[in-house]
């Protein structure tokens, strides 16, 4: 195959395949100097025969979708949204190292006004409860997040309930219009000023059950197309990060355990049982339990004890 640089003239707009999120098609582009695969002279040589590839892989033609989503993304995003979206995309496909996710989150919020960002990885049953997750904070305060994480919150709030069904984007107000959420919930996040939001995820193709979900506030963050498209767009992308930097190095964040599964460590540490760390850290035995199950699949640990050997190891806590 001949590969050659080719720079096209006209506006662009751009699509990605949900079964393979490191493919870009490009149609009428205009938002960057594109690779081309031109296809042998056996076929009928055509427009159509001169495909967009990104790093080298081809572009199916039947991953350009229908009409109205190529309408949709020209009447919404411009060519500058076109060009920093496929920026974010590409920089996702390259990223490696915590602090570059953490960067690479503030450049896409930035594109629709989010001043916070959160995102994780879960464990699903059958009964579509989550079973265990991984945190990953951008930027949401981190009280907010310990007290959402330790008080179970995530079990009862719709938006989550909602990611781990469909994947779907969602604004946060039309889910709540839609499921209630408990009153304490909604305190829980205006307290910190969690008022707006659009959460989004992907199911993890390695895994029967599970996901991400990618969550993003902000005060202007207001619901628009516009918003919807880019994350419907660039969250495939993301997922794909933070899953390589969340199982590639696991023990690598700091952060990785909340100070409440540190505390449960500590009492295992010091030997003892569910039910007297529960009394000492006045929680339920069933809460302790949770964590447990949490720092074990956080640690990739066997046991209690492994989960502690590897903590005080790495020494996420003290010995």
């Amino acid at each position: 195959m001949e590969v050659a640089s080719k720079k096209s003239s006209t506006w662009g707009v751009l699509m990605s395949r949900e079964s393979d999120p490191t493919c870009i098609n490009m149609i009428k582009g205009n938002v960057l100097t594109e690779k081309y695969i031109k296809i042998p002279r056996t076929q009928a040589m055509s427009r159509a025969n001169v495909v967009p590839c990104v790093r080298g892989k081809v572009i199916d033609k039947k991953t350009i979708g229908c009409t109205a989503a190529n309408e949709s993304l020209k009447k919404f995003l411009s060519k500058n949204d076109a060009f920093s979206l496929l920026k974010i995309m590409d920089a996702s496909i390259m990223c490696k190292e915590e602090e570059d996710f953490i960067d690479l989150l503030k450049n896409f919020g930035r594109l629709f006004e989010a001043e916070f960002s959160l995102c994780l990885l879960a464990n699903v049953n059958q009964k579509g409860q989550i079973d265990s997750v991984k945190t990953f904070n951008g930027s949401f305060p981190s009280d907010w997040l310990e007290q959402y994480m330790s008080k179970g919150y995530y079990h009862v709030d719709p938006v989550v309930t909602e990611n781990f069904r469909n994947y779907d984007v969602q604004y946060w107000e039309s889910t709540y219009r839609r499921y209630i959420p408990p009153p304490e919930l909604l305190r829980h996040s205006f307290r910190f000023g969690l008022r707006k939001g659009y959460s989004c995820g992907a199911k993890d193709r390695s895994r029967e059950k599970g996901g991400s979900l990618f969550s993003f506030s902000g005060a202007s963050l207001n619901k628009h197309p516009r918003t919807e498209i880019i994350l419907k767009y660039a969250v495939p992308f993301l997922h794909e990060s933070l899953t390589r930097i969340l199982r590639s190095s696991p023990l690598s964040s700091k952060n990785i355990l909340t100070i409440r599964e540190k505390d449960i460590l500590r009492c295992i540490r010091d030997g003892k049982t569910n039910m007297e760390t529960g009394s000492c850290l006045k929680i339920t035995e069933h809460t302790v339990k949770f964590h447990v199950k949490n720092i074990l699949y956080k640690l990739n640990a066997s046991s209690r004890y492994h989960a502690l050997a590897i903590a005080l190891q790495k020494k996420l806590i003290e010995i």
